[in-house]
């Protein structure tokens, strides 16, 4: 997903947020080729066998998620994280020339609640201008909450493990369109439990109606892994907020501005 800027004028620090963010589109590519070519072996296979009570099927890993998939995978997410906090240094800095960066980082903040005044300070934003605050704000807004598990994802990468991915059952069912008579298989809400259980080769489960399983990133701090599709979210919003960002640094100087009215 290439961000497309048009008749803007970024300074360098917010153009190298923008190499940093294809850096990630790069891995991106990586990942889905390595998810597809993991899904191609067919890793699992459900068997039925005399032994099973009636409606139970034993479930046979043949091959669990290789280590690659964890490992570009934590490459995406630094990508992605360190593109916002370049986007963000080039926001301090605009209009605030010798601002002390050394500190300063995309301040996540608490989820649905604007930037507290330490929040602010932890980030280092220093004497940030308003309207450069003000689209921090609306791209915490509007990623929310993808970019709260980016930020779990990076410290988790960053600090002490390994981005690991488990192999969980994901419930599906068929939905009946009946106003245009079609029908899709969708997630099945209803049953989002059987996602919270792990499973190990040789397991017995109920057989559903239809049999699916996922990748699942695990997380130190979440109840449950998250399906690894999330990251396609999380970029999603990465590249929304870099657009927003963009904005405030595009416009004038705010001191030249000042100066010439």
């Amino acid at each position: 997903m290439s961000i497309q800027f048009q008749r803007m004028v970024l300074p360098s620090r917010f153009i190298g947020a923008l190499a940093k963010h294809r850096r990630a589109q790069t891995h991106m590519v990586a990942l889905s080729e390595a998810i597809q070519a993991y899904d191609a072996t067919h890793p699992w296979e459900p068997e039925q066998s005399a032994d099973l009570d009636e409606g139970m099927v034993r479930i046979r890993i043949k091959e669990l998620p290789p280590a690659d998939i964890s490992l570009i995978l934590g490459d995406v997410v630094h990508n992605l994280r360190a593109s916002l906090d370049y986007a963000t240094c080039s926001l301090v800095e605009f209009g605030n020339d010798g601002a002390d960066l050394s500190r300063t980082q995309f301040p996540f903040g608490t989820r649905e609640t604007p930037l507290s005044k330490k929040e602010r300070e932890k980030a280092s934003l220093g004497n940030i201008f308003p309207h450069a605050l003000a689209m921090i704000e609306e791209a915490r807004r509007c990623g929310d909450p993808w970019l709260n598990i980016l930020r779990l994802l990076s410290n988790q990468d960053k600090h002490r493990l390994l981005l690991t991915t488990v192999f969980r059952q994901f419930p599906m069912k068929v939905a009946i369109d009946h106003d245009n008579n079609v029908a899709d298989i969708v997630p099945d809400d209803s049953d989002i439990n059987i996602w919270f259980r792990s499973i190990s080769d040789g397991d017995v489960i109920p057989m559903p109606s239809i049999l699916h399983f996922k990748q699942g990133i695990v997380v130190e701090e979440a109840e449950a892994p998250y399906a690894i599709t999330v990251i396609n979210e999380i970029n999603r919003v990465v590249g929304l907020a870099l657009r927003l960002m963009a904005t405030a640094v595009d416009m004038p100087d705010p001191k030249e501005a000042a100066a010439g009215g």
